[in-house]
């Protein structure tokens, strides 16, 4: 007789006669249960936008060329991104059984994942492509845009020598789609202002409508009966959010589902995709038609046969039959449940009014006040980087754009300074203010500027006066080279150095920079050498040198 480890008895006693409590009667043998045992097991260790080789047959199809990836036995593990299609292969006797940990419409902060498991004989085709993605520096001040327009709004800015990710290009390659520092959303650069080591060329076409899905955030699930455990197991895909308050968004078969909770899908009716809820609910758009469908319950969308794509309208939730889930593996998913009784028609109509009236009361319709504070540009403004002229000039803001201060100042000339949202600063006689408004708050406090750039060539700043503890970049632009191969192997002739009061620093130059107009003279280049300084008060002298092309500075820090 055969002997079963300590653990194995264990999760027969136990997983077993929960399972039975939560799906009706143990249809599978013991050798199948067994069979799931190993495959949670194998796939323990599984991370975010993984899949795992659980048990049986299981195949998987690569994206392009990978290094080393191997789906072939259990326990293995590839990383989605490099996935076409993850399917699993009825045998005799055996259970085949594939783990995904996939982020789907999660943040990127979120600790959980959304649990695909397939089993029986199923597929799932990824249909989100690899994006290549290519960090890129700034070569001056670089201003991330809500467009990829000059005029679009700006987002952030980035400082000279500052990194970004960039994961796309407009057809013409004059604008990138680059990650926002510190956030989730995605922002407009112009190629001009930066550079980088790889081939910007190869970054995929995008505009402003191009969405970014994560890997079998859009898919095509396909199944067959395996014919497992008397007919009990069908196969197909069950997918377990994090909770059942807070719904992740898939597109599955061209199905637009909003799932909170646990449900099971399959394509075992013939041309119909099915979506049962076994708890919580879901919301699926299909045809211009939406159905919800709670836990209970579940709907059936109409599907080409050849490509699996939806072709009609959802139908309406129904009642499912309980034996035909029995035999679903739901104890091998993280979050214990069980399974939801199934509904009548008449509770499903009643679910689906309480649902409407909720969703009625959330609409508020708030008439906008007659006298709305309105604060609107006269012109094509500047916005600066502090209240003053001498400070830098960030951006220009067209006629007719709103304008929301936070502070106001004036100046030693006079003028009124508002201070706005995104903390640039902008003429107030620039702007015409109609309605009721509150007044701004006054400030005589201006908040050093975080970051300075000084040129050795005119011992100026650029983003207002030296002040303690600003992060100053200190850069010089040697005479133009005559051609790119100079340019290129500048640094090895002589790398340029920059003391700060006799002391060296790490000094760093950027791509070659063309200059000049293509058919009109020789096209040059230039290369701009720079360091990074936070300022300490007091009297400093500053020297920069490339061969004898050498400058120096003596500034002046302000203490206090």
């Amino acid at each position: 007789m055969k002997k079963y480890p300590f653990w194995v008895i264990c999760f027969l006693l136990f997983g077993v006669s929960w399972g039975v409590a939560a799906q009706a009667t143990a249809v599978c043998s013991s050798d199948v249960l067994l069979a799931l045992a190993r495959s949670g097991s194998a796939c323990f260790s599984l991370e975010r936008n993984q899949a795992c080789y659980g048990n049986g047959a299981a195949s998987a199809v690569f994206q392009g060329e990978t290094t080393g990836a191997s789906f072939v036995q259990a326990g293995d593990t590839i990383d989605l991104d490099q996935v076409d299609s993850v399917a699993v292969h009825s045998t005799e006797g055996d259970i085949s059984v594939a783990n995904l940990l996939v982020q789907a419409s999660l943040s990127d902060t979120e600790e959980h994942s959304v649990v695909f498991l397939l089993f029986g004989s199923a597929a799932i085709q990824n249909h989100v492509h690899y994006l290549p993605e290519i960090p890129v520096m700034a070569i001056g001040t670089l201003n991330i845009r809500s467009t990829p327009e000059n005029d679009g709004d700006i987002i952030t800015q980035l400082a000279l020598n500052k990194g970004v990710v960039a994961n796309g290009r407009t057809s013409d390659s004059e604008w990138l789609r680059v990650y926002i520092p510190d956030s989730e959303q995605f922002g407009w650069a112009s190629r001009e202002v930066v550079s980088a080591q790889e081939n910007l060329d190869t970054l995929a076409v995008v505009d402003v409508e191009t969405p970014v899905y994560n890997p079998f955030q859009v898919m095509t699930v396909q199944t067959a009966d395996a014919g497992l455990c008397g007919g009990g197991v069908p196969g197909g895909l069950l997918i377990q959010t994090p909770n059942v308050e807070h719904p992740v968004q898939m597109f599955m078969n061209s199905v637009d589902v909003h799932l909170a909770g646990t449900a099971y899908f399959d394509t075992l009716t013939n041309g119909h995709l099915t979506v049962t809820v076994l708890d919580g609910e879901a919301d699926i758009l299909a045809g211009g038609e939406s159905r919800f469908v709670p836990a209970g319950s579940r709907a059936l969308i109409p599907i080409d046969t050849e490509f699996g794509q939806v072709n009609g309208t959802p139908l309406a939730a129904e009642p499912y039959q309980p034996d035909k889930l029995e035999g679903l593996p739901i104890n091998n998913l993280p979050g214990r449940l069980t399974i939801a009784d199934p509904l009548t028609t008449a509770q499903i109509e009643t679910l689906l009014s309480e649902r409407l009236a909720e969703q009625a009361a959330t609409i508020i319709v708030t008439p906008e006040p007659v006298e709305t504070c309105k604060r609107i540009t006269m012109g094509t403004s500047t916005l600066w980087a502090g209240p003053a002229e001498f400070y830098e000039a960030i951006n220009e803001i067209r006629a007719g754009q709103p304008v929301y201060p936070v502070l106001q100042i004036t100046d030693a000339d006079g003028l009124i300074w508002w201070q706005l949202q995104n903390s640039n600063w902008i003429r107030s006689k620039d702007v015409s203010q109609s309605g009721e408004c509150d007044e701004i708050p006054l400030t005589d406090f201006v908040p050093r500027q975080q970051y300075n750039t000084l040129s050795l060539e005119s011992c100026e700043t650029q983003n207002g006066p030296l002040r303690v503890g600003q992060i100053l970049t200190i850069q010089f632009t040697p005479p133009a080279f005559e051609n790119y191969y100079d340019a290129r192997i500048a640094i090895q002739v002589d790398p340029g150095q920059i003391t700060i009061d006799e002391r060296y620093q790490y000094v760093s130059a950027s791509d070659p920079i063309s200059i000049g107009t293509a058919g009109t003279e020789q096209e040059r280049y230039v290369r701009v050498f720079s360091t990074n300084w936070t300022a300490t008060g007091g009297v400093h002298r500053i020297i920069g040198e490339r061969l004898s092309y050498i400058l120096t500075c003596d500034i002046t820090v302000p203490f206090g």
